[in-house]
C-alpha cells in the first residue's frame, strides 16, 4: 500500500507540473472527494433525488435497530470498494443482504465503518453514462436473472441490457450533480422502484463504460474518443471516428496482457465473494 500511494503521488504531482492545463477525466482532487459515497448522496438527495434509507455508522445499537425497523432485512456496502488477495485468488466484495444472523460480534461492527441501506424492490435499473453534458443510458433487466436481483456486477454471463431515454428532469439533475462534484465523466446507477420512481444509488467518477457497448450496442467508445479530443465542450451527435468496441477489444486485451506478463508479477486472474 505504501509503494502504490508513492507511485500515486509521484504520477499525479509530474502530470499536473508537466501540463498544467490538460484536461483531466476526472480532476484527481475532486475524483477521490466525489469517490465517498456519503458525501456524494448527500449531495444527491440536497438535489431531489430519492435515495434508499440509509445509515452510515459503526454504531453496533444503531445498526440492529436500523435493521429491526427495516423488517429484518437490509443492504450492506463497504464505503470504498473492497478487495484483497491470497495465493489463489483475488477477492472482491459485492453488495449483500443481511439479517440479524450474519452479523459479526458489536466489537467487530465498532472497528469498521459501513453502509446499512433499506432493501428497495426493483423493476429494472439503470446504468447512465454522462461525458459531459451527453447521456447514454441503458435499462439493465438485473431482476430476469438468478445471481445479479440485487447486485447485477454478479450476472455478466446472463445480464441483459437495452438503449433507454430517460426523463429530461433526470439528466439535467444528474448534470447539475457532477457539477456539484466538480466532474467531467460520470456512470450513474439508479433502481426504478415498483412504483417507477428512480432512485439513486451512486455515481462512479471512472466507472466502468464500455461493457455497455458490448451488451447494448450504445457506441461509448467513439464517444468517448471524440470526448478525450473536444474536452470539456463536448458535443456528440453520432458522426464520430466510427471506432468500434469490437473491433479493437481483441489487439486491446492482448497488449493489455503482454504489458501484464512484463510489468505486474504473480498476476491472479480469478474473482471470488
Amino acid at each position: 500500500m505504501f509503494g502504490w500511494s508513492q507511485r500515486q503521488a509521484f504520477r499525479e504531482g509530474s502530470l499536473q507540473a508537466l501540463f498544467p492545463e490538460a484536461f483531466w477525466v476526472n480532476p484527481p482532487a475532486t475524483a477521490r472527494l466525489a469517490d465517498n459515497k456519503l458525501f456524494q448522496q448527500s449531495a444527491a438527495a440536497s438535489l431531489g433525488f430519492m435515495t434508499p434509507p440509509s445509515l452510515y455508522t459503526n454504531d453496533p445499537d444503531e445498526i440492529r435497530a436500523f435493521l429491526q425497523f427495516h423488517g429484518g432485512n437490509i443492504v450492506y456496502k463497504t464505503f470504498p470498494a473492497a478487495a484483497w488477495r491470497n495465493s489463489e485468488e483475488l477477492l472482491a466484495c459485492h453488495t449483500v443482504c443481511i439479517s440479524e444472523e450474519d452479523l459479526v460480534a458489536d466489537e467487530l461492527l465498532a472497528a469498521t465503518p459501513g453502509i446499512y441501506q433499506a432493501l428497495v424492490p426493483k423493476l429494472y435499473e439503470i446504468r447512465l453514462t454522462l461525458m459531459g453534458t451527453q447521456p447514454f443510458a441503458v435499462k439493465i433487466f438485473s431482476q430476469d436473472t438468478e445471481k445479479g436481483k440485487l447486485d447485477w456486477r454478479r450476472a455478466y454471463d446472463e445480464i441483459r441490457m437495452e438503449p433507454t431515454a430517460l426523463p429530461a428532469w433526470l439528466v439535467d439533475t444528474c448534470i447539475l450533480l457532477m457539477k456539484r462534484l466538480n466532474l467531467v465523466f460520470g456512470c450513474f446507477d439508479f433502481i426504478v422502484d415498483t412504483t417507477g420512481n428512480y432512485i439513486f444509488l451512486e455515481v462512479n467518477q471512472q466507472g466502468q463504460f464500455l461493457f455497455v457497448e458490448r451488451y447494448a450496442n450504445v457506441p461509448l467508445l467513439d464517444a468517448f474518443s471524440q470526448f478525450l479530443i473536444q474536452g470539456r465542450s463536448f458535443s456528440w451527435r453520432g458522426r464520430g471516428s466510427g471506432i468500434r468496441y469490437e473491433d479493437v477489444v481483441e489487439s486491446a486485451e492482448e497488449l493489455s496482457n503482454a504489458a501484464a506478463m512484463e510489468h505486474v508479477s504473480n498476476p491472479i486472474p480469478s474473482v471470488s465473494e
